[in-house]
């Protein structure tokens, strides 16, 4: 019960599901993410992403250049909120960090 806690305070923090979604979209470096988010500042995406890590919906490169991932695990949540909401997932994310 408390994994499930753990994640639920994880998921449900500001910036987390929209950096989610801007990586579903097709964001996978740290300045495409930033600009896909106004509003967002580097610390609290670089928290965000550090958070969808310890979620296991993200996978981080060790070498290279850094294009963060979805995984499937993360996939399958996106594909989820797309059936829960009833308006494109984009129009989510830019309202988020409007407000």
């Amino acid at each position: 019960m408390q994994l499930i806690h753990n994640h639920q305070d994880i998921a449900l923090r500001k910036w987390t599901l929209p950096v989610l979604l801007a990586l579903a979209q097709g964001h996978t470096r740290f300045s495409g993410l930033q600009a896909a988010l106004p509003g967002i500042t580097s610390r609290a995406l670089a928290l965000a992403l550090r958070d969808l890590e310890a979620l296991d919906w993200l996978q981080r490169p060790t070498q290279g250049f850094l294009h963060y991932k979805p995984t499937a695990q993360a996939k399958a949540v996106v594909q989820t909120l797309q059936q829960l909401i009833p308006f494109p997932l984009e129009s989510f994310t830019s309202d988020c960090v409007q407000r």
